[in-house]
């Protein structure tokens, strides 16, 4: 039994005709349709929450069986009409349009602009990693989409490269708000439903209870710094606690220093230690902006570049000053277990060196001595 809605289905009397499935997840199905009257391209979503409904194939209507809990359902598609209102409010031209909304067939249904079937995804499946150029280009466009949002006091919560379509390279268009959250003005939430979790592109106080309980756009600076990330090496981040614990693995030398830097800083564990604010991420891509702080991604990184250079001393001192201030102690214990046996080393090293250069400090002491006797 297929659960999406066949081709030629009209909708909103006649209003709309369904062509074919786009995709569809656990809370609802998306469609390219006709707006028949303009003989226009729309995406149509329909919410259908796959594990507690199903549909009469006679007559299109959903339903949902006796023992389903009727209460959640209703909550989830009053969620989703909310989300329909969210995206219509958000009128920028990198964020997708709403045209329309409607209730038939037992559930609801929003009416968006088309844009095309390509997502940054998409793209990366069937190119690899974009250019820099390319790739900066898109997270300036989402950039300034999420800054518009932000001044509105919402939170994506959920950007990612599948959630970027293209309408062209030029033209990106950040999509899918339906774990977005809205904030009063002093910043605290307007709703208390669950945030999603999107694995390697939510940062780690979206894995807690009541993390994004207060506003900070800091929290979606993680999520456009991930994707960025994702797009230059053509594959998906680790989780949050995985560059908690071991730092991003390196990206290729060929991206420049700023952005390296940038996406380092907007991928900080801590919340405070990320930029604040998406213009001030952007600065940090130009170049114009330093990052500044340093939370423990960073200072791993540091740590373990004075290692790379021999310079365990310098690596070891860090360290113990990260266990001092209490900042990620269990990594900067086991760094010094590791860097003890180095030093040792180095010191054994440096003293053979000293005692060599000892012996022939004194041996050519000697000669310059036999030398001037004889001379004299």
């Amino acid at each position: 039994m297929h659960i999406e809605l066949p081709a030629n289905t009209l909708l909103a009397g006649n209003k709309y005709r369904i062509e074919r499935m786009l995709g569809k997840g656990g809370f609802g199905i998306t469609y390219l349709g006709t707006q028949t009257l303009l003989n226009r391209k729309v995406a149509i979503k329909e919410f259908f929450m796959s594990d507690f409904c199903s549909r009469d194939n006679s007559s299109s209507l959903v339903t949902m069986s006796s023992d389903v809990n009727t209460e959640k359902v209703n909550t989830y598609r009053k969620k989703f009409l909310k989300e329909a209102r969210t995206i219509a409010a958000l009128n920028h031209p990198h964020i997708v349009k709403v045209i329309d909304v409607f209730e038939e067939n037992g559930t609801a249904y929003y009416a968006m602009e088309y844009i095309s079937d390509t997502s940054v995804q998409d793209y990366m499946k069937e190119h690899g990693p974009l250019s820099e150029a390319q790739a900066l280009s898109i997270i300036r466009q989402v950039g300034e989409a999420l800054s518009f949002i932000h001044s509105q006091k919402f939170l994506h919560l959920d950007v990612k490269p599948s959630n970027i379509m293209l309408r062209s390279m030029d033209d990106a268009v950040l999509i899918d708000f339906g774990i977005s959250k809205h904030y009063t003005d002093t910043g605290s939430q307007t709703s208390t439903s669950t945030s999603g979790i999107s694995r390697g592109y939510a940062p780690m106080e979206q894995y807690k209870e009541g993390g994004v309980a207060s506003f900070t756009p800091a929290t979606d600076v993680y999520s456009l710094g991930a994707s960025l990330y994702a797009m230059l090496i053509g594959k998906r981040p680790p989780e949050a606690q995985d560059v908690f614990q071991n730092g991003l693995p390196p990206m290729p030398s060929t991206i420049s220093a700023s952005t390296i830097e940038a996406v380092l800083a907007a991928m900080r564990p801590a919340k405070v230690d990320r930029p604040q604010s998406v213009d001030q991420f952007l600065l940090m891509l130009e170049g114009t902006v330093k990052p500044s702080g340093g939370g423990a991604t960073n200072m791993r990184s540091i740590i373990e570049g004075h290692e790379a250079v021999g310079e365990y001393k310098e690596a070891y001192n860090l360290c113990l000053e990260c266990i001092r201030k209490g900042n990620d102690v269990e990594y900067a214990q086991d760094k010094c277990k590791t860097l003890i046996p180095l030093m040792r080393k180095k010191n054994k090293s440096h003293g053979r060196w000293m005692y060599v250069w000892a012996v022939v400090i004194t041996i050519a002491g000697l000669i310059l001595s036999i030398i001037i006797g004889i001379n004299q």
